[in-house]
């Protein structure tokens, strides 16, 4: 029997229900000091939800592919409003697509959800005031109160979209046309890691957390090229 004040509540944002319920099932058996608090699809209740003091979990576990909006976009809204809670990123996709951009939107970590024990691991890790990065990429993580307050620096300078290069700018126009990656680097006659590359560069330095905020930031600032 586990005493409460050693529960771990875990909260979980995710659309799709084959993974809600392994999970679910694995804590049970393996890991009863972890409960899950809630679960929800939309990612606009799990914001809702992590915001209220008396809903937040002790974790969020997001996974990056949701139906309402995207799972960054959830990272960065909550993360800019509260310190408090790791959140660890999950998803199905392969890391680069996420870990840059999620990293810095504000998440502790990111994680392959097909991998529970390693889901679990990373769980007990942030929730312990750590990081989680296995991806092997080149993506700084940063602890709750670390990634609030760079988010908060962030928002507080204007953003500059002249600094961009034509090329940054010509890749950011083809996202907003709703080119994908491989795309952009077909049309551009570039290689898709360019392509990553220089949108993770992109993302920095308007401070946008996703590639739907670059594009909108962008969009305000009239660029065109064209």
């Amino acid at each position: 029997m586990v005493a409460m004040e050693d529960v771990l509540k875990l909260g979980i944002v995710d659309n799709d229900e084959l993974t809600i319920g392994a999970l679910t099932a694995y804590l049970r058996r393996h890991e009863p000091v972890i409960r899950i608090a809630w679960t929800v699809t939309a990612g606009r209740k799990a914001i809702e939800l992590c915001l209220n003091e008396k809903k937040r979990p002790d974790v969020l576990l997001a996974d990056m592919s949701l139906s309402d909006m995207e799972g960054v976009e959830v990272v960065r809204r909550i993360r800019l409003r509260t310190p408090l809670m790791p959140i660890l990123a999950i998803t199905s996709f392969p890391m680069e697509v996420y870990a840059p951009s999620v990293s810095n939107a504000g998440a502790q970590g990111i994680i392959a959800k097909r991998d529970l024990k390693s889901v679990v691991r990373a769980i007990h890790a942030i929730h312990e005031g750590g990081i989680w990065n296995k991806t092997g990429l080149e993506c700084a993580f940063h602890t709750c109160e670390q990634a609030h307050a760079l988010l908060n620096d962030a928002t507080d300078e204007p953003c500059d979209v002249a600094s961009l290069t034509v090329r940054e700018a010509q890749i950011l126009q083809l996202y907003a046309q709703g080119h994908t990656s491989v795309h952009v680097s077909e049309e551009l006659d570039i290689s898709v890691n360019t392509v990553k590359t220089l949108t993770t560069r992109m993302l920095r330095k308007l401070g946008a957390a996703s590639r739907g905020q670059a594009i909108a930031i962008w969009l305000d600032g009239g660029t065109n090229f064209a």
